[in-house]
């Protein structure tokens, strides 16, 4: 059932209304202000007030000279009907150095006495000298102040306040600075309306279908899997935690293109569990309803779209939600459960409460499709991060110190500071295990460095090119970009074989044994494809097949034709989508995850399953596979080269088969 939809006409007509609040920003000084016909007018009052002639000025001095109000922010002074001023109400606010913050501060100690005096037009005067910043702090401190949840009241009351001026003393030198404050209020409200609603309303279907109407209003591309699509793509960690819930998972991609058509994107992946209960690993009952704000990335990634319709700027953006409910029931995933990522990396799960890091993860390998130059995570990812940092900075991890400064300098304009935690691999120690490539928990010393230090793993662009891929993150949230942690995968950590009592030393043991095995294995299976019009495509459509098995395959051939296939399988639809990487240049625990590696050689690549060449000589290294597919195109020198090879694998006892391409005959 639609909860949405039930919302009764009353809550939905005072939503509508909610929406609508006209902002203006206006050339004026004291005297102007003192004219503005409104119902109330807010005066910021900063230290250093000089006293003009007008009626707002000389209130303003005798209040200070009385000492009835300091310039101190919080500090307040009403004044009713007031001789030389047009407002019926006058609040006088202490702003004290006049900077965006004190700006904001005063907005909010009068937003009480703005909200009780059922006023539908203000005007804040703002100190002579003010800049961009105070000017954004009005705007988005009456929006935010002014703010009313209704949307699932009986009997709603909406925002009262409906026209706000905003005065300067020049108002086209902070024109720009306005528009982006209206959009970002825009934004912010439509993030923070979305994290309000129940669990019950705004369910993953629920954040699609906002993401769609987006789209639709505002030229979007905009696509909605569900669960099909996303089992196809092969987000088996994703899909895992969305097991235990009724409610089907969504995973949203949302487009904007304002910047050419070869630009780089910007990519924001964005949290979207619309309910954690902790699953198995269940939270205590305590202030459990507050978990409906676990899809806070998700919001600040549709919020942020809807402010870009405003702001139309020249680049292009790419929002990812991966959205589901962290719940239990009898199919929910357990402790204990080992999950295979879309990366084709392994997750032994230690935690079921440590769900958000198992659903970006699959969404991070997803971003790397679109090419991006900057990748930023938004999350409540972890508790811990609160615990350190308490409710007024929020975490930042970042790899690249250029955009770590960015987002630093942009949390303090938007006056949402944020505070840069450390990355340093032996956080990632306790990560370790035997069971997996990696535990989704470590211990709950440096819980959310942790947590950093899992999604890293997954940042690693999975076809190795890391030299041009800058990386960030922001939030309650984590992010991350750098070199993925070193060392061999699956060993346990000094300390931490209590956590399992006897299972490390049975494992290992039975690794060693099957290391002592004498192992055999039967010739390789060599099938000739003549007839190919296009080697490369034909090639991808190959690999595809066969990963799409779970066979893991190694593509030789000429650069040229490794970067066509490289292209090709980045910009196949999503259903068709395979990691990949490049042997050269992949990390070690990359390139024994990704289940297709494209390669010069085929000798020292991990895999011994399927080989596909598509270039003109001997593949170096064809006898470690099970099957060799030789991929020859309609060109007369490469059906030269073709026969030289088949002889020499004739000449050597291989079984040949020979496959026409044109008539689908297999000889």
């Amino acid at each position: 059932m639609d909860e949405w939809n039930n919302i009764g006409g009353e809550a939905r007509q005072a939503r509508e209304q909610q929406e609508i609040m006209d902002f203006e920003l206006k050339t004026t000084d004291a005297a102007g202000a003192a004219a503005e016909k409104c119902d109330v007018l807010l005066v910021p009052v900063t230290d250093g007030f000089k006293p003009g002639k007008d009626g707002v000025s000389m209130l303003v001095a005798a209040a200070l000279s009385a000492r009835d109000l300091e310039p101190k922010p919080g500090k307040l002074l009403h004044a009713y009907r007031t001789e030389g001023v047009a407002a019926a109400r006058v609040i006088l606010a202490g702003a004290g150095d006049g900077s965006g913050k004190r700006i904001r501060a005063a907005i909010h100690a009068a937003a009480g006495a703005i909200r009780s005096s059922a006023a539908k037009r203000l005007a804040i005067l703002l100190p002579e000298g003010s800049g961009g910043d105070a000017v954004r702090a009005a705007v988005c401190g009456v929006a935010e102040s002014s703010y009313v949840y209704v949307a699932t009241k009986s009997k709603p009351e909406a925002r009262e306040l409906k026209k706000v001026v905003v005065g300067v003393a020049d108002a086209g030198a902070h024109k720009a600075a306005f528009t982006r404050a209206k959009a970002a209020a825009t934004g912010i409200e439509f993030a923070r309306e979305l994290g309000n609603l129940p669990p019950n309303y705004a369910t993953p279907t629920r954040l699609g279908e906002e993401a769609q109407k987006l789209a639709k209003a505002y030229g979007f591309r905009c696509e909605v899997f569900g669960p099909k699509e996303v089992a196809k793509i092969g987000m088996g960690s994703f899909m895992s935690v969305a097991k235990g819930s009724a409610e089907p998972l969504r995973f949203i991609v949302l487009r904007y293109d304002g910047g050419g058509k070869n630009e780089a994107p910007t990519v924001l992946v964005g949290k979207g569990i619309t309910f954690d209960t902790g699953g198995v690993s269940i939270k205590p009952s305590a202030e459990m309803d507050e978990m409906k704000f676990d899809m806070g990335g998700a919001a600040s990634v549709l919020g942020t779209f809807r402010a870009l319709a405003e702001l139309k700027p020249k680049m292009n953006i790419v929002g990812l939600i991966p959205s589901c409910e962290n719940t239990l029931d009898g199919a929910a995933y357990k402790p204990g459960d080992v999950l295979t990522s879309l990366s084709g990396q392994t997750i032994e799960v230690l935690n079921t409460d440590a769900e958000g890091r198992l659903i970006l993860c699959d969404a991070l390998t997803y971003a790397e499709r679109f090419k991006p130059r900057v990748v930023i995570d938004i999350a409540t990812l972890t508790g811990a991060c609160v615990v350190a940092l308490g409710g007024v900075r929020s975490g930042l991890f970042a790899t690249d110190d250029a955009l770590a400064d960015q987002l630093l300098a942009a949390g303090e304009a938007a006056l949402d500071p944020c505070w840069r935690l450390p990355l340093d691999d032996e956080y990632a120690e306790g990560l370790k295990t035997n069971f997996a490539d990696v535990a989704n928990v470590a211990g709950r010393a440096g819980g959310a460095v942790v947590a950093a230090k899992f999604l890293h793993r997954f940042t690693q662009p999975i076809r190795g090119r890391t030299g041009h891929r800058r990386h960030g993150v922001e939030g309650r949230i984590r992010q991350e970009l750098h070199r993925p942690p070193g060392g061999p995968a699956g060993r346990i950590p000094a300390g931490a074989a209590s956590r399992r009592p006897g299972r490390g030393r049975q494992v290992l043991g039975a690794r060693q044994a099957r290391r002592a095995r004498p192992h055999r294995r039967r010739m390789t299976e060599v099938t000739f494809h003549f007839n190919v019009a296009d080697p490369v495509d034909y090639a991808g459509r190959l690999v595809r097949r066969a990963a799409g098995t779970g066979v893991k395959v190694v593509v030789t051939g000429d650069a040229a034709a490794l970067e066509r296939l490289d292209a090709a399988l980045w910009t196949a639809s999503p259903t068709d989508f395979f990691p990949h990487c490049h042997a050269a240049t992949a990390e070690p625990h990359v390139l024994r995850a990704s289940p297709v590696v494209l390669a010069a050689s085929a000798r020292g690549t991990p895999h011994h399953e399927v080989l596909v060449n598509v270039g003109g000589g001997m593949p170096d290294g064809f006898e470690k596979f099970e099957r060799l597919n030789e991929v020859v195109s309609q060109q007369e020198d490469d059906r030269q080269q073709a026969r030289a090879r088949w002889k020499h694998y004739a000449s050597r006892g291989y079984a040949i088969r020979r496959y026409d391409a044109v008539t689908r005959e297999m000889g």
